[in-house]
């Protein structure tokens, strides 16, 4: 069952049952997201490691270097970009040139979703 909350746009009230332990209530609250995908002229440069490339899908994951611990974030390439990717993917230092796809939730925080690589070099 879905209750649409007026007044709330964007909120999705579920409630739903279960029997595992005697009938239990459940209920979420779900508010709408935006995303968005930055401009090019909003691209970032990127101190990382590819550590895992997907050659169907032309996405992977990347251990970012920074200030504190590396982060993991995903990633995803173009056709002309991809074969770069295949090269960096030996070495342990890359910079990649990206876009940043973030997500904006309903109290405008920002997520980074994932990056759209558009260079990618290996540091020599």
């Amino acid at each position: 069952m879905n209750i649409t909350v007026k007044n709330s746009p964007g909120t999705v009230i579920r409630i739903g049952c279960s029997n595992t332990v005697g009938p239990v209530i459940h209920l979420f609250a779900t508010l709408r997201k935006m995303i968005r995908i930055c401009q090019e002229d909003d691209l970032v440069e990127l101190k990382c490691n590819i550590i895992q490339l997907d050659k169907k899908t032309m996405s992977g994951v990347l251990e970012l270097y920074g200030k504190k611990k590396p982060t993991i974030r995903p990633f995803t390439a173009t056709s002309e970009v991809f074969d770069d990717c295949l090269e960096a993917f030996k070495a342990p230092i890359v910079n990649v040139i990206a876009n940043k796809e973030i997500e904006i939730n309903a109290l405008g925080e920002i997520t980074i979703i994932r990056y759209h690589a558009v260079q990618v070099r290996v540091q020599r």
